[in-house]
């Protein structure tokens, strides 16, 4: 029975998710049930109460926290392993050809580099940070100097252009499910990140596309997420999965309120975690 919920942040981000904040509090908060905000850079001693009759709405992106509350006996979403995978895109990689879902060929930092065009990623890069579109070894070598200028030695990796540039599909998912699909289209350049000024549709996902979708769920336990797809050639592959995943988008162009359909279900399985 949980009769505790900490939404965890990191302070840089809390500010532009007041909203929904907002409302997971309307949904989870009642008589019995406490909630507050904490952040990932807290004393020691605000993680030591946390523990078993305790929610985390794990926002910070933070896997070595959350894996500290779920040893303390807190029940955590999503998931430290969840949170550990969807964070590095490395281990995305490694864990989608682990289990037989499409993705680009990745490389680790300059394990190896694919004809030019390539992609260079930071691990830990998202909303499209720390993303950069190289021709040549000069501009490979400017942009991988950035990452490991703040990231350390080969922390990125490198990808093929991907053939729909500045187009992708965020599926939002929750509990197994999909609550709805965007297609996201750069403005300019080559990132369709919502968030740099690209532009958003709902879509229904055809059968490829829902195929990679229900195999990433049957492989990796989401409590609420997104789900990013793109197209090589015909085939449809993953290229992340965001699990701090952000819905100003599905907001705007949808009548869809997904931060309460979330909120309304973690209120339902209060009583069984």
């Amino acid at each position: 029975m949980i009769d505790k919920v900490f939404i965890l942040y990191n302070k840089v981000d809390v500010q532009k998710n007041q909203r929904f904040i907002e409302i997971l509090k309307e949904c989870l908060e009642d008589e019995s049930t406490e909630f507050k905000v904490i952040f990932d850079d807290e004393d020691k001693d605000v993680y030591d109460v946390i523990g078993k009759g305790c929610l985390v709405v794990n926002r910070s992106r933070n896997e070595q926290i959350a894996s500290r509350l779920e040893e303390q006996g807190a029940k955590v979403v999503n998931s430290s392993a969840v949170t550990g995978i969807c964070n590095d895109k490395w281990q995305t990689y490694l864990w989608a050809k682990e289990h037989n879902i499409p993705v680009l060929d990745t490389y680790c930092g300059d394990e190896k580099v694919p004809e030019y065009p390539v992609v260079i990623k930071s691990l830990a890069g998202h909303g499209g940070s720390e993303v950069f579109l190289a021709h040549n070894d000069k501009e490979k070598e400017e942009y991988t100097q950035i990452i490991e200028s703040r990231w350390g030695k080969n922390k990125y990796i490198i990808q093929p252009c991907a053939d729909t540039k500045g187009r992708d599909i965020r599926v939002y998912v929750l509990d197994g499910q999909i609550v709805v699909a965007m297609c996201r289209e750069a403005s300019d350049g080559f990132k369709s990140n919502y968030s740099l000024g690209g532009t958003s549709r709902r879509i229904e996902l055809n059968e490829k596309e829902t195929d990679v979708v229900r195999r990433v769920q049957e492989n990796m336990d989401l409590s609420y997420a997104g789900i990013d797809l793109i197209y090589d050639g015909d085939r449809v592959v993953l290229n992340e999965i965001e699990d701090a995943v952000g819905a100003r988008m599905v907001y705007e162009n949808t009548d869809i309120d997904i931060v309460k359909i979330f909120g309304d279900w973690m209120e339902k399985q209060k009583k069984m975690w």
